[in-house]
């Protein structure tokens, strides 16, 4: 799924149509909370629902987005007439190379949980292990944000040769997501000892 809209959110940045992408984060998250509502009404196994539902939600996000997109941009619409047989393998290389980058950071991100719950067997650190995931996860969130907005400025100006424009885009590119996490990163190590007290007051 993650695959397939890579074309797709290529023809976006290079448009600068963000917006479309703002809309379909807005709407997924939207049906993520109407999953977890769902599973709040619903009895037996709540795990393979949330999968299968999850699943469509990704389905659906993917799906709509293409849609939209092809609607928008001529580009990006099929056109047998430009299938060229020289292109398969390389093709086929990058979306191998993809799906191992994919895998991999599945693997670093759940296989953490899975030897925590096997070899120190406690419910206990693998909801710490979660939270800490969270945390990770929205600080990857807001970089990758940044990022995501100065990079269809950055590749224009690439194109263009624009090199000292480019190297300040990059820096402030970098500079920002790093202020903002020192921002939220400094008061929770100066108040560790306190933040852990509160967390863990019964342990």
């Amino acid at each position: 799924v993650v695959m397939a809209e890579i074309p797709f959110r290529s023809v976006v940045e290079a448009h600068q149509a963000l917006i479309i992408t703002a809309i379909r984060h807005l709407v997924a998250i939207i049906l993520r909370l109407v999953i977890v509502l769902v599973l709040l009404l619903t009895t037996g196994d709540q795990l393979i629902l949330y999968a299968v539902l999850l699943l469509g939600v990704y389905v659906f996000s993917l799906t709509t987005f293409a849609t939209v997109v092809m609607l928008m941009f001529a580009e990006s619409r099929p056109q047998p007439g430009c299938f060229r047989r020289s292109q398969i393998r390389g093709l086929l290389s990058f979306a191998g190379w993809a799906t191992v980058a994919q895998l991999g950071w599945r693997l670093r991100m759940q296989g953490g949980a899975v030897l925590l719950n096997v070899c120190f067997g406690g419910t206990l650190l693998n909801a710490a292990y979660g939270i800490a995931q969270q945390v990770v996860g929205a600080q990857l969130n807001l970089g990758s944000a940044i990022f995501v907005a100065a990079r269809p400025a950055a590749i224009r100006m690439y194109a263009q040769d624009r090199s000292d424009d480019l190297k300040r885009i990059v820096f402030l590119a970098c500079k920002y997501p790093v202020l903002a996490m020192l921002f939220f990163l400094v008061p929770v190590v100066l108040n560790t000892e306190t933040l852990l007290d509160l967390w863990l007051d019964q342990y």
